[in-house]
C-alpha cells in the first residue's frame, strides 16, 4: 500500500520535488498561527520571480502578522533576506499571489 505522497509520485504528473516540499510542511505538528512557510519555495512552485512576489506580499499583507523578513548571512554582495509566510497568508482561497501571476 502506498502513502498518499508515494501514490501521487507514481500515478500523477505532479513534480516529485513539489510533492516532497509540500508534504514536508505537514510532517510536524502545525500551529496555524506560526509563520514558517518558506517564501523561496513558493516562488519555485509558482515559477515566479522573487522580487515580483515580494512586492505583492509587502503591498497586500501585514508584516509580522502574515509574514516576516529577517536578515540572513550573505556570502558577499546583497544581504540575504529570509522571508517566511503564515498559513493564512499562503491560503490559496484568498491568496493574491495567484491572481497576480
Amino acid at each position: 500500500m502506498y502513502s498518499f505522497p508515494e501514490y501521487l509520485k507514481k500515478y500523477s504528473t505532479i513534480n516529485s520535488k513539489f510533492i516532497d516540499d509540500f508534504f514536508g510542511l505537514h510532517q510536524y505538528k502545525i500551529d496555524f498561527t506560526q509563520i514558517y512557510i518558506d517564501f523561496d519555495l513558493i516562488c519555485t512552485w509558482l515559477h515566479s520571480r522573487r522580487d515580483h512576489l515580494k512586492s505583492t506580499l509587502v503591498k497586500s499583507y501585514i508584516k509580522n502578522v502574515d509574514y516576516t523578513i529577517a536578515k540572513g548571512k550573505s556570502s558577499g554582495g546583497r544581504p540575504l533576506e529570509i522571508i517566511k509566510l503564515s498559513f493564512d497568508c499562503f491560503n490559496f482561497n484568498k491568496n493574491i499571489f495567484l491572481l497576480k501571476f
